[in-house]
Formats: C-alpha cells, sequence, structure tokens
C-alpha cells in the first residue's frame, strides 16, 4: 500500500491524499499483514459492514472506493490477478441535498465557539468556499488593502487560481485572528491538525442543549458542506443574485465559465462577485443579529 500511496500522491490534491491515506492505512490496517492473494469478498465485505456501523454509510462507501481503486492499481502491477471489492455491497449514500435556514444559519453562528474551530465556520458562511480552502487558508493569500483572498492554483480544486473577494464582515474576522508562532503561513492552522470532527460534535451538543432548554426537538442532522450548498441557495432566493454570479463566487465551473465566454466576462465577474459577496456579508450579520434559537411557538 506504500507503493500506491507515494503513487496517488503524485496525483491528488494533498486534502484528497490524506483521505485515502486515512482509508488505506487506517480503516483497512488489519489487512495489512494478510497477502493480497488471500484477501476475499467475505472479508472486504464484513469490514465494510464494521466501517458502516461505526464510521456511518459514507464512510464506508469511501473505504470501498479506495480499496477497489488500490486493487486495480495491483491488477496493473501484476501484484494480484482479481479484485475482491467487486460485487461487495455500496451502502448507497446518496449526494446530501440539505440546506440551511435562515433560524439555522443564525443558530449555528451564534453556538459557534470563540475559537479557530468557530471563525473557520463564519467564514465558510461569509464566503461560500471550501473547507479546505478557508481551513488550509494563508496569510500570504490574503490582500487586506485589495479585500480579497487569492487562491493559487494548487489550493483549488479545478486547477484555476480564484480570487474571493472579502466582504466587511469578513475582514474583520480575519484582522482578528493573530499571527500564530510555529504554524508558519497559515491563519488558522490548528484547523487542519485538530480535524473537524471533534469541534463538529462538540457544536452540535451545544445547539441541541440549547433547544432542549426551550423545549425544541434537535436541530437535523448537518455536515459542514452544508454551509457552502447553502450559501449558493440564499444568494440566489433570497438576494436575486443571478445564478452564474453564485457560481462565479462558488467557483463552479459551469457553462457560464467554461470557454471564450468565461475569458471576456472575467473583469464582469470580479465586480459582479464583490457586489454579490458584500451583499451577502450584510445578510449574514442581520441574520446574526436575530435571536440566538428559534423562539418557541
Amino acid at each position: 500500500m506504500r507503493r500506491y500511496l507515494i503513487h496517488q500522491k503524485t496525483k491528488l490534491r494533498p486534502s484528497s491524499y490524506k483521505v485515502w491515506e486515512s482509508a488505506l492505512l487506517d480503516r483497512w490496517k488489519c489487512f495489512h499483514e494478510t497477502a493480497l492473494a488471500k484477501l476475499d469478498k467475505r472479508a472486504i465485505a464484513q469490514r465494510l459492514g464494521e466501517i458502516a456501523s461505526s464510521r456511518g454509510p459514507v464512510a464506508a462507501d469511501t473505504s470501498r472506493k479506495i480499496l477497489s481503486s488500490f486493487f486495480a492499481w495491483a491488477i496493473g502491477e501484476g501484484l494480484v490477478d482479481t479484485n475482491p471489492v467487486i460485487g461487495t455491497t455500496r451502502r448507497g449514500a446518496k449526494d446530501r441535498d440539505r440546506v440551511l435556514s435562515e433560524a439555522e444559519l443564525t443558530e449555528i453562528w451564534h453556538a459557534l465557539p470563540d475559537s479557530v474551530y468557530g471563525t473557520t465556520i463564519k467564514l465558510l458562511m461569509l464566503t461560500g468556499q471550501r473547507r479546505e480552502e478557508i481551513g488550509g487558508l494563508r496569510w500570504s493569500e490574503i490582500d487586506l488593502t485589495g479585500k480579497v483572498i487569492r487562491l493559487p492554483a494548487d489550493r483549488v480544486k479545478h486547477g484555476t487560481a480564484h480570487d474571493v473577494p472579502l466582504s466587511p464582515q469578513a475582514i474583520e474576522l480575519l484582522q482578528a485572528q493573530p499571527r500564530r508562532i510555529g504554524l508558519q503561513d497559515f491563519v488558522l492552522g490548528s484547523v487542519g491538525r485538530i480535524g473537524y470532527s471533534t469541534p463538529k460534535q462538540n457544536l452540535d451538543a451545544h445547539i441541541n442543549a440549547a433547544r432542549a432548554a426551550r423545549g425544541l426537538t434537535p436541530m437535523v442532522p448537518w455536515v459542514v458542506h452544508d454551509v457552502r450548498r447553502s450559501v449558493a441557495t440564499h444568494m440566489a432566493e433570497k438576494l436575486d443574485i443571478d445564478p452564474h454570479i453564485v457560481e462565479a463566487v462558488l467557483n463552479h465551473l459551469s457553462g457560464h465559465k467554461r470557454g471564450v465566454a468565461g475569458v471576456y466576462n472575467k473583469a464582469l465577474y470580479e465586480r459582479r462577485k464583490r457586489e454579490a459577496l458584500d451583499r451577502w456579508g450584510a445578510y449574514v450579520e442581520a441574520l446574526a443579529s436575530g435571536p440566538a434559537v428559534p423562539v418557541v411557538a
């Protein structure tokens, strides 16, 4: 597996590589001492069931995909003749479509701790960018004078540099961040080391405790990526921002941004992206000024 990981490291983005490395070295660690030819479908299916029970169906399907890719590579290298992952059950994890309501966004904002994690989620709410892009943000990527984050190509999913205009609310958060000794150029350096899982669990517990105290049911489960989807949805529905400008803000490559049209409209997009994020920042600030928890009917 080490040889395969070395091979994948040259092909995957750093954040994606960490997922593959974790899956192969952690979730499939139980098979490290087993010869590849000895691994059969039954053993793999049993392990996938354990992963699904302990980590959920998404983790199981991701682990299945990564192990299957490893065996496909191993076949090409002449290390094994068959892929025993083929035919094992997929848990059928569907693409998430959760959109956080205005009230939920307000609840989450108020419940976020005054910490690196809390600042990260607030910046995700204000910018709509991907978790890895904000969590791995560097001071060298921030131009506070120009009020913009300039993400280089190697830190962007599509491999194309992306500028994120900063609203006054986002600038205020960034200006409040100290220069953290020992974290090099990272603005929110500890997020990548502590991860998102434990802080997210603590946040959910805090939100639901506040709800229980007011006689309310727990918040419907959500994940960090739902914030990005919610930003896009509310920008379009609440602020009536054109879909292609929302896509430009989120750096989605659609028909509007591909080809000649995307090149010639770049200047227009940058101006309208700034207008959109300034309006969105004011919108989030207005939401945050509301009550921390829903009012009991």
